[in-house]
C-alpha cells in the first residue's frame, strides 16, 4: 500500500517473476499507468533481462547507457529513417486488369489530366423527362416564401389540397403572425428568420420542404434582387444550421431570370447570386438538399400557368433532384458541361508588338499574362492596379513598355480612362484582360459567417467594373475580351458562398453582354492556379499538384483565343463531371461519400497522451471528428490540425457540430480551441450562460 502511494515511480521485483508483482498488479490502489516489472521474467533466453530494461525505459527511469555498453565494440547500421510504429498500411491486392494503370471514373477528379487540350468545357442544357412524382406524407411540413406574383400562393393550395401541412412567410417590415399558418418578416433582417423558426420550434412544428418564391417577379426587381435573393437565402441558411435538423430538408429555390437556357431568355443578372449560393449551401450543411429552378413566365392568354403549376408541384414532390434545372414551355431542362478540346494554334489573336490593357495586372493572373505578352509578344501593356493589390512587386519581365495606373486616380470609371490612356499611347488597343475581383483570404468565410455588407460591397464593386468595361468598350472594336470568372461558380466550394455567388453574378453578366452585344466577350472560368508554394500539409501538396502552373495557364490562354466559338470557357485540371457528382449532384455529397468510403486508420503518434471522451459533449464532438478524419479513436486533448485536419475539412467539422448541439459555433473557435475538450468546454459555457439568461430564479440581470 505504501509502494502504490507513489504512482509516477516504477516498481522492480528483483529476482524471477512472483508473487510481490502479482499481489502488486491486483492491488486495488494501483494506478493504471504505474510500471511493475522482475529483473528475471518468467521467459526464459539471453532477451528476457533486455526486455525488463527496455519497459523501464520506456516507463521513464534513467538509464545509464554509458555503462550499459562499456567495453563493447560499436558496429554502425543502416536503419530506416523512420520509426517503426507497428501500424499496418498495406495495400490489399486488386484484381488483375490490364487498364489499372487508367484512372478510374471515380478517381478521374482526383488526377490531373496530362494534356492541357482536355481541360476544356463549355456549359450547355439537355432535355429531361419530368420528376417521378412520389406521394408525400401527411405529416409533411411545408414552409413557402411567397412572391407577389401569386406562383406560390398556387402551389400552397395544391399541396394543402393533398393533405400537406403548409406555413406562408410573405416579405414585410418585420416579423408577425399574421394568420394562423401565415408570417411576415423583413427580408433584409436575420433576427427575423431565428424568430420564425424559433416560433415553429416552440410549436414543436416539423419541416421537411422549404420553397424560396421571392425572386420570382414579373420585370427586372433592380436594387431589390439582393435582399429578396441572396441575402434572405442567406438569412435562412444561417439560421436553419442553428436549429437542429433530425432528418434530411429539402431547400427549392424557384426563380425566373436565372439562367440561359436559349437565346431568347431574358436574364436578371441582379439574380445569380443564388445559384451560386444554393451550390454551397447543400455543401456546408450536409441536412440540407439545396437546388435553383428556373422559370419562364407563360403567356397570360394561354393555358401555360396552369401546365408551369403542375410541373412545379411535380417538381417539389418527385424524386429526381437535380442541383440546376429549367422549365421552358412543356420542358425539363438540366444543367450540363460538355468536354472540348481545344489544341493548340500557332495562328491566334495575339499580335507581336501588340497593344493590350489589363485591368488587375498587378497580381494573380493578370500578372502572368501579362508577363507572357510582355516576353513572347513583345506588348505594349498598360496594366491597371486594383485598390489593396501589392504595388511595384515581382514586375521584373514586363519590359519596358509596360505603363502602370493606379485605378483609384482615374476618376469615376477607372476602366473607361485606363483604356483612353492605353489607347492614346498606341493608337489602338488589340486586346482587354479584365482580371479584377480577386477577393483573396476575404473570400474565404463559411456560409454562418457570411457578412451580408462585405458582400454587397464586394458586389457593387464587381458591378461597376462589369459596367465601365461596358462603356469603355462600347464604340470600340478590340481582337479580344476577356474576363475571368471562377470555377467556384460551378462548383460551389465550402467556405465560399459569397465567392461563389459573385462570380455567378459575372457569368450572368457577360451572357447578357452577348446577348445583345454584335461583339462578344469571353468569359473564362479558372481552375486554381499555383503562384507560390502551397502551406506544407496532405492538403497543400494535393492542391498544388492539381493548380495550374503560370505556363499551363498562358498555354491555355492562347488556346482559348484561338477558338472561334468562346464566349464562355470552363477550365478545370480534373474531370469536371467527377468533381461535379462529388460536390453538386444531390446524393453524392461529399460528406455522406466520406462516411461510406472512409478506411479508418489508427490515432498517430502524438506527444499529447491519449485521454479518451470523459461526458457526452466529447463524446459527441470525438465521433464527429473520427467519421470526418478517419481516426480509430480521437483523445480529448489531441489537436485538430496534428490529426491531419485542415480549413475545408474545418468547415464540415463545424457545421456537423452546429447540428449536433444545436447553437451558433464560429468556425474560429477550432482554430482558438483545437481540441475536444476545450470545444466542449465552450460549448458547456455557451449552454450555461443562455440557461442563467432564462432562469426564472435570476434576478434579472444579464452578464
Amino acid at each position: 500500500k505504501e509502494l502504490l502511494k507513489e504512482p509516477e515511480q516504477a516498481l522492480l521485483e528483483v529476482g524471477p517473476e512472483g508473487a510481490l508483482r502479482a499481489l502488486l498488479a491486483a492491488h486495488p490502489q494501483k494506478a493504471e499507468h504505474q510500471i511493475i516489472v522482475s529483473s528475471l521474467p518468467q521467459s526464459s533466453g539471453p532477451y528476457s533481462i533486455l526486455s525488463t530494461l527496455s519497459q523501464l525505459w520506456l516507463g521513464g527511469v534513467r538509464v545509464d547507457w554509458a555503462g550499459f555498453h562499456a567495453g563493447e565494440k560499436r558496429h554502425r547500421l543502416p536503419l530506416p529513417t523512420y520509426p517503426f510504429e507497428r501500424k499496418r498500411y498495406w495495400i490489399e491486392p486488386g484484381e488483375r486488369n490490364p487498364a489499372a494503370s487508367v484512372p478510374s471514373t471515380a478517381q478521374a477528379h482526383k488526377t490531373k489530366k496530362s494534356d492541357i487540350a482536355d481541360w476544356f468545357y463549355i456549359p450547355s442544357w439537355k432535355r429531361s423527362l419530368l420528376s417521378p412524382r412520389i406521394t408525400p406524407s401527411a405529416a409533411s411540413g411545408w414552409l413557402l416564401f411567397i412572391d407577389e406574383c401569386g406562383m406560390g400562393e398556387q402551389l400552397a393550395s395544391r399541396l394543402e389540397e393533398t393533405g400537406q401541412k403548409v406555413f406562408r412567410v410573405r416579405a414585410g417590415k418585420a416579423f408577425a403572425r399574421l394568420e394562423d399558418g401565415e408570417y411576415s418578416l423583413d427580408p433584409r433582417n436575420r433576427l427575423d428568420y431565428e424568430a420564425l423558426l424559433t416560433e415553429f420550434h416552440n410549436r414543436d412544428v416539423s419541416l421537411q420542404n422549404i420553397v424560396h418564391l421571392w425572386s420570382l417577379t414579373i420585370s427586372d426587381p433592380g436594387e431589390d434582387a439582393q435582399a429578396l435573393g441572396f441575402s434572405s437565402l442567406v438569412f435562412l441558411a444561417q439560421s436553419l444550421g442553428e436549429h437542429p435538423i433530425a432528418d434530411k430538408m429539402s431547400l427549392t429555390v424557384i426563380a425566373n431570370g436565372l439562367c440561359e437556357v436559349s437565346d431568347s431568355d431574358v436574364l436578371y443578372t441582379e439574380k445569380a447570386a443564388l445559384s451560386g449560393a444554393a451550390k454551397v449551401i447543400s455543401q456546408e450543411n450536409t441536412a440540407l438538399i439545396c437546388r435553383s429552378v428556373d422559370i419562364v413566365w407563360p403567356s397570360p392568354t394561354s393555358q401555360g400557368e396552369k401546365k408551369l403549376v403542375d410541373q412545379l408541384y411535380a417538381e417539389l414532390t418527385g424524386s429526381d433532384w437535380q442541383a440546376a434545372l429549367a422549365f421552358r414551355g412543356p420542358h425539363r431542362w438540366i444543367q450540363t458541361y460538355e468536354p472540348v478540346r481545344l489544341e493548340k494554334k500557332i495562328d491566334g489573336r495575339l499580335r507581336k508588338d501588340g497593344s493590350y490593357l489589363i485591368f488587375g495586372g498587378m497580381d494573380g493572373i493578370g500578372l502572368v499574362l501579362a508577363k507572357h505578352l510582355a516576353q513572347k509578344y513583345t506588348a505594349k501593356l498598360t496594366l491597371v492596379r486594383e485598390p489593396g493589390s501589392p504595388f511595384g512587386q515581382n514586375l521584373e519581365g514586363l519590359g519596358k513598355n509596360a505603363l502602370i495606373l493606379d485605378a483609384d486616380g482615374l476618376g469615376k470609371n477607372p476602366v473607361e480612362a485606363a483604356y483612353a490612356k492605353a489607347k492614346a499611347r498606341s493608337g489602338h488597343v488589340d486586346g482587354v484582360i479584365y482580371a479584377a475581383g480577386d477577393f483573396g483570404k476575404a473570400g474565404f468565410s463559411p456560409l454562418n459567417e457570411v457578412n451580408q455588407d462585405e458582400y454587397l460591397a464586394r458586389l457593387r464593386t464587381t458591378q461597376g467594373g462589369l459596367q465601365g468595361l461596358t462603356q469603355a468598350l462600347a464604340d470600340q472594336e478590340p481582337d479580344f475580351c476577356l474576363v475571368t470568372s471562377s470555377l467556384s461558380s460551378i462548383l460551389g466550394g465550402l467556405g465560399l458562398a459569397a465567392y461563389a455567388a459573385t462570380y455567378s453574378y459575372v457569368d450572368a453578366f457577360l451572357r447578357k453582354h452577348n446577348q445583345t452585344s454584335p461583339v462578344s466577350w469571353i468569359g473564362v472560368n479558372w481552375d486554381s492556379w499555383k503562384f507560390t508554394e502551397p502551406p506544407q500539409s496532405s492538403f497543400g501538396d494535393r492542391l498544388a499538384a492539381l493548380s495550374i502552373l503560370p505556363e499551363e495557364g498562358t498555354d491555355a490562354f492562347e488556346r482559348i483565343l484561338a477558338c472561334s466559338d468562346n464566349s464562355q470557357i470552363i477550365l478545370s485540371t480534373v474531370d469536371l463531371q467527377g468533381r461535379l457528382r462529388q460536390w453538386v449532384a444531390h446524393g453524392a455529397n461529399p460528406e455522406s461519400q466520406i462516411e461510406k468510403q472512409i478506411e479508418f486508420h489508427a490515432r498517430p503518434d502524438l506527444l499529447t497522451p491519449y485521454v479518451a471522451p470523459r461526458n457526452e459533449v466529447e463524446k459527441q464532438i470525438a465521433e464527429i471528428w473520427q467519421i470526418l478524419l478517419g481516426v480509430e479513436t480521437i483523445g480529448v486533448h489531441d489537436n485538430f490540425f496534428e490529426l491531419g485536419g485542415q480549413s475545408l475539412l474545418a468547415v464540415q467539422i463545424v457545421s456537423r457540430m452546429r447540428q449536433a448541439f444545436g447553437m451558433d459555433l464560429p468556425l474560429a473557435n477550432l482554430f482558438e480551441q483545437p481540441t475536444v475538450a476545450l470545444l466542449a468546454d465552450y460549448i458547456a459555457a455557451v449552454r450555461w450562460a443562455a440557461q442563467d439568461k432564462t432562469d426564472p430564479q435570476t434576478d434579472g440581470r444579464q452578464e
